[in-house]
């Protein structure tokens, strides 16, 4: 087990802090969580890349979408986002998929994208 960069724990501190900042105390511990969630899991190579309005921006989108969602359906969006239309930026396309469980999916929709 190798040590996390010291730039990857920054970066997620400010992202935390971006969420106690701007949300209401009713919302800011179930959209932590969701961040930790969400990425916890992405390699420091991939955080280093990444500025805390940008992930801050991309969990706050899918909050907003989780709390409309809608259980019996499957939500898909797919999107490059931009500061002007939605308040946030990425180099790169983001993929959002809301569905009921299906543990099968992640492997699945990540073999096909990274085909």
């Amino acid at each position: 087990m190798t040590a996390r960069d010291p730039i990857v724990p920054v970066l997620l501190e400010k992202v935390y802090h971006l969420i106690a900042e701007k949300l209401d105390k009713k919302q800011q511990p179930l959209v932590e969580t969701l961040a930790k969630r969400i990425l916890g899991p992405i390699s420091d190579d991939d955080l280093q890349e990444r500025n805390e309005s940008d992930l801050y921006g991309a969990v706050l989108s899918l909050w907003h979408h989780l709390n409309n969602y809608d259980q019996s359906t499957i939500f898909v969006k797919v999107f490059n986002p931009t500061l002007s239309g939605n308040g946030w930026q990425s180099t790169h396309t983001i993929v959002e998929i809301l569905t009921p469980d299906a543990p099968f999916l992640v492997d699945s929709v990540r073999m096909a994208l990274n085909r």
